[in-house]
C-alpha cells in the first residue's frame, strides 16, 4: 500500500499520476458502457458481475486518490494553509483534497453519491447507444459495487491506521497485545 501510494503521488505535467489513472479509467468505463450493443460480446448474466466490479474499481481508484494516506504524517493546519514561495492560493485539487481530510465519512459519502449518480446518468445514456437499453439491474451493480469499493478501502485504511499507531511507539503494547496482560482483580488466582 505504500508503495503504490507512493507511486501515485508521482505528477506528470503537474498532475498527480493517480488522478490522471483515475481519469483513464473512467473514459475506458464510459466508453466500453456506450459502445454499439452489436459490437460487444453478449455475456447473459456476467454482464450484471461486470458492472459490479468495474464501478468497484472506480470507487477504489477514487478513494485512493481522494483519501489521505493512512501512512503520511499528517501536516497541522497552518502547514497545509502555507506553500513557501507561493502565494496563499492552492490549487482546486489541493483545496478539494483538503476538505475531504476533514473527515472519511464526508468524503466516502460524496463519492458514493458523485459514482452512482454517474451509474444512474450511465444507464439512462445507453439507451442513445444503438443496440443498447438501460437496466435496472445494472444500476443496481453499478450501486452495489460501489458501496462494497468503499467499504473495503476503508477497512484496508482503517486497519493500515491500526498498524501505524500500534508500530509508531513501540514501548507501548498495542491494544490486541495479550502478552504481560495482568489479570481483573476479582479473579482470584490459584
Amino acid at each position: 500500500m505504500i508503495a503504490m501510494r507512493h507511486i501515485l503521488d508521482h505528477k506528470l505535467f503537474n498532475i498527480r499520476l493517480g488522478f490522471i489513472i483515475l481519469c483513464l479509467y473512467w473514459l475506458a468505463l464510459f466508453t466500453g458502457t456506450h459502445l454499439p450493443g452489436d459490437s460487444v460480446p453478449s455475456t447473459g448474466h456476467h454482464d450484471k458481475v461486470q458492472h459490479f466490479l468495474a464501478y468497484f474499481g472506480l470507487a477504489v481508484l477514487c478513494s485512493v486518490v481522494i483519501w489521505p494516506s493512512p501512512f503520511a504524517a499528517q501536516p497541522s493546519l497552518a502547514q497545509q494553509n502555507q506553500s513557501p514561495g507561493q502565494p496563499n492560493r492552492p490549487s482546486p485539487m489541493k483545496s478539494l483534497r483538503r476538505w475531504f481530510k476533514g473527515s472519511l465519512w464526508r468524503s466516502s459519502w460524496l463519492i458514493s453519491v458523485v459514482l452512482i449518480s454517474y451509474g444512474a446518468i450511465d444507464e439512462i445514456t445507453q439507451a442513445f447507444s444503438p443496440g443498447r437499453s438501460p437496466e435496472w439491474g445494472d444500476f443496481l451493480a453499478d450501486s452495489l459495487g460501489v458501496i462494497s469499493g468503499l467499504l473495503v478501502c476503508f477497512c484496508v485504511w482503517s486497519l493500515c491506521i491500526g498498524l501505524v499507531s500500534c508500530f509508531a511507539k513501540p514501548e507501548q503494547k498495542c491494544q490486541g497485545d495479550t502478552e504481560n496482560r495482568q489479570p481483573p482483580a476479582s479473579v482470584p488466582l490459584d
